[in-house]
């Protein structure tokens, strides 16, 4: 999620020690998501970019695959992205530091 065409990212990984912790890391998902980005915005508020965030939510039985989780989201992320002929648009992404740890970028 991002508030203008330029935005300084970030991701995060929520985790889920159980199905009900899940369920309700689900369904506050928008608003976890949101209050993180107007967060970023605000303290961006003295340079150019404006704030984003993305969100990324493992359930109970997946809390070891953080940095599996973490590729895919960002192999659909570029998946999603829709260039017009002759944009030439850069991303620089930011994680969390549990998986910061893991990856080797």
């Amino acid at each position: 999620m991002r508030f203008l065409d330029v935005a300084r990212c970030g991701i995060r990984t929520i985790r889920s020690s159980h199905a009900q912790v899940y369920l309700n890391n689900a369904s506050s998902l928008f608003d976890e998501c949101y209050g993180l980005a107007s967060t970023q915005h605000c303290k961006n508020k003295n340079i150019a970019e404006c704030g984003s965030k993305g969100v990324v939510l493992l359930n109970e039985v997946h809390q070891d695959k953080a940095d599996v989780a973490f590729r895919k989201y960002i192999d659909a992320f570029l998946d999603l992205m829709l260039m017009k002929e002759g944009d030439k648009d850069i991303l620089f992404l930011g994680f969390d530091e549990g998986i910061q740890r893991k990856l080797q970028l």
